[in-house]
């Protein structure tokens, strides 16, 4: 029996979906497009769900497209834009619309950082300017402007893992998105305490992190219902 991977890359536009041989050639490719609120000051916000209903359609028109069939598929790999913000509550559903990375309205809050931390100072913990298009400084801005979604919130996400949660359950990050937060410590490898604590963020709040080749789980039942594979399926983690 053939061994298929599928790869997800959750861009900005789209969901822009492969399927592919074990040896990497390509077999048949599909997008599933959802808007983008492009509104005033700013605004840049996309429904979570539609990501995960991109998901679950482009998986679906990869096999149907292909005749490839469910018990072929070794793995499903999951990519996608970085900096955001998800917000999830107890049930593992986002509480509110994401801040994707084009959103610019946490300017103060990257300001407040620089202050407090120094620009120098951040870059050499970071790797990264501290910047408002991150999700550090977009976290602060939402505790700040949407309390009652933020007292809903156990946790938080971007948008590849937060389909990775839907499919699978557990809540985790890899380091290349871990980077694009602005709280990741790219020596220590690990959240930056030092961050977090200026921002305000509970620790508690943000996802284990693990490498980028680390199975997060295989598809929940309802997970593979929806998007046409077995419920046995590996969902890896991935990066952004």
């Amino acid at each position: 029996m053939r061994r298929l991977i599928i790869a997800h890359d959750l861009g900005t536009s789209g969901d822009k979906a492969s399927l592919h041989e074990a040896d990497g050639r390509l077999m048949a490719t599909h997008t599933e497009h959802y808007p983008t609120d492009f509104g005033h000051g700013g605004t840049a916000e996309q429904d979570p769900e539609d990501w995960w209903r991109a998901f679950c359609a482009a998986t679906r028109a990869l096999l149907s497209g292909s005749g490839a069939n469910a018990a072929e598929v070794a793995a499903v790999a999951m990519s996608g834009q970085m900096m955001g913000v998800v917000l999830v509550g107890e049930d593992d559903q986002a509480v509110r619309s994401a801040l994707i990375w084009a959103d610019t309205r946490a300017k103060s809050q990257a300001a407040a950082l620089i202050e407090a931390v120094g620009a120098e100072r951040g870059y050499d913990l970071l790797g990264h300017p501290l910047d408002p298009t991150y999700s550090l400084s977009k976290m602060m801005w939402l505790q700040a402007n949407d309390p009652d979604a933020w007292s809903r919130t156990n946790g938080v996400l971007l948008a590849k893992d937060y389909v990775t949660l839907r499919a699978t359950g557990r809540r985790c990050i890899d380091p290349s998105d871990a980077s694009g937060t602005n709280a990741f410590d790219q020596v220590a490898r690990t959240w930056s305490k030092e961050l977090l604590e200026v921002a305000g963020i509970d620790r508690r709040l943000l996802p284990d992190i693990v490498p980028s080749a680390t199975v997060a789980g295989s598809l929940t039942r309802g997970a593979a219902v929806a998007c046409g594979l077995d419920e046995s399926t590996p969902v890896v983690v991935g990066g952004g």
